[in-house]
Formats: structure tokens, sequence, C-alpha cells
């Protein structure tokens, strides 16, 4: 039996916007899955290697510390710094791509119902979807940057009332400051169930970082002890880099958990609060 479409605009409880996003996923899986290996999933590995390189390069300035060459060090950390700066920027372009894939899709699926699109009109929303989440995205990583700065706790408040910024500016195209005051206005309607779906999709990464990456913790350790007997410093081998390099793809693709969560807090915030917005400039 085919599953019937799932209704975003809709008011739902805190567990119903979950079991609709897993309901949503459950039946879209096959076309998700195509969109984010076709335009996806290359940047997701290329970013997967990236990060890997500067884990290792991150283990060779440790070997210098402990070498007691504090000359070598600082010659390293400069690169290193470079590199972790290249490797944030890389990972919000592959965020901005993902969840302009997602809620382009997400776009179609409401406008013109299941199945009545294909992943060629995806794709022609997904370029100009993606800029403007790559604009939207990199406001809010400043703005959670200075909450941060300030304290922990500004940062995750910020986080957490901007966290439909992106998804407002996607659909209604109304412009940064708009989106960004209307979900600031949304989210305090339902500031707390908005975390507690923010911290389960981080929850879900964490769990599936965690499963994929037993592998190369045990291997880590396993060469941790070794070098430790042998009084050499530690030497990964090159398969612990791949297995670490796999799990962190794995996580990087569950993201799309917390985006459909977003996405069906939005619309259910939307619909209750609809008749009460207020006129945001």
């Amino acid at each position: 039996m085919e599953n019937a479409p799932v209704e975003f605009r809709k008011r739902r409880e805190i567990g119903e916007v979950i079991t609709a996003s897993f309901d949503f996923l459950r039946s879209e899986w096959k076309p998700l899955l195509k969109l984010t290996v076709i335009y996806v999933l290359p940047f997701i590995l290329a970013l997967a290697v990236v990060q890997v390189f500067i884990q290792i390069k991150l283990t060779g300035a440790i070997q210098f510390l402990n070498e007691m060459e504090p000359e070598r060090l600082l010659r390293e950390i400069g690169p290193i710094y470079l590199n972790l700066f290249i490797m944030m920027f890389f990972n919000l372009f592959v965020q901005s791509l993902y969840v302009a894939a997602i809620y382009s899709y997400i776009h179609l699926y409401i406008e013109k119902g299941r199945g009545n699109f294909s992943i060629a009109e995806v794709s022609q929303l997904l370029f100009s979807h993606s800029l403007m989440a790559f604009i939207a995205n990199l406001l809010f990583a400043g703005m959670f940057m200075i909450g941060l700065l300030f304290c922990i706790l500004p940062g995750i408040y910020l986080a957490n009332s901007l966290s439909l910024a992106v998804m407002i500016f996607l659909f209604e195209k109304r412009g940064l400051g708009y989106s960004f005051s209307k979900s600031w206005y949304l989210v305090r309607q339902q500031w707390w169930n908005t975390l507690a779906l923010n911290l389960l999709g981080l929850v879900i990464l964490w769990m599936v970082n965690l499963v994929f990456s037993i592998p190369a913790m045990l291997t880590g350790i396993s060469s941790l002890f070794s070098s430790a007997g042998e009084g050499v410093p530690a030497q990964f081998p090159n398969w612990y880099w791949v297995l670490t390099g796999m799990a962190q793809t794995a996580t990087s693709l569950v993201m799309v958990v917390s985006y459909v969560f977003i996405a069906f807090q939005y619309f259910n915030l939307e619909e209750q609060h609809k008749t009460s917005l207020p006129n945001i400039p």
C-alpha cells in the first residue's frame, strides 16, 4: 500500500512533529537519497577528506609538542589555523547546499504534491536556494559566534531562536531581516519545544557518529597503547583515517533529520500563530 502524502501545513504537538518528520523521511527516502547522491554527496566526501587532513595535521603538531620542539610547533600552528578556517567555510557551504536541496524538495512537495515533480525541477531551484541558504547561514554563524564570545548560554539562545530563519528565508523570500525577525517571534511561542527538536537532532547525529566511530576509536586506542609501550609517538594506520572519514560522512548525511524537524516545526508554528503574527518589517 502506497504511503499517503504527509501534510506540512498543520498544527502539531512536539511528538506529532517528530512522528510526521520520520513519516516523511520514510516515504520520501528514495528521491531524497537520489537528490543527495547527485548534488550533495560529492561535497560531503570532499569535506570529510578536508576534516581528516586537518586531524592528521593536528596529530603531527601534538607530536612536535611532545618532542619539545616549540619552534617547529609554532611553524605548524599557522597553517593549521588557516586550514581550520577553510574547513569551517567549506562546512558552511556544504550545509547550505544540503539544506537547500532538502528544502527545495519540500517546496515542490507542498506546491505540486507528492510524485508530481521531478529531480530536474528540484535542481532548477537548487542554485538560487543554495546561495540564499549560504548567505543566511553565514550571518547565522556570525551571530552564534558573537553569542558564544559573551557566554555559552547567549549562543545557545540565539541559535535556537533563529533556527527557523533559513527555512523562512527560502520559503517566503522576504529578506534576511524579515526571516530572522519572524524566526525569533515564532520560536518564542514554543521556545522549549523548538530547543527539544534541535537537541534531538544533535543527539541523533551524535549517536550515528558514535556508532560509525567505534571501529576507528578501537584502532586509535590500540595504536596509542602500542606506541606508549614502545616509547614512540603514536602512529595511526591509514585505514584508521579512512574509518574516521566514513564516520564524518555518515554524520553529515544524517543532518537531513534536523532539517526536516525544522521544516515541520516552522509550518506548525506558522499555522498556530498566523492569525496573530505581527507586521514584521
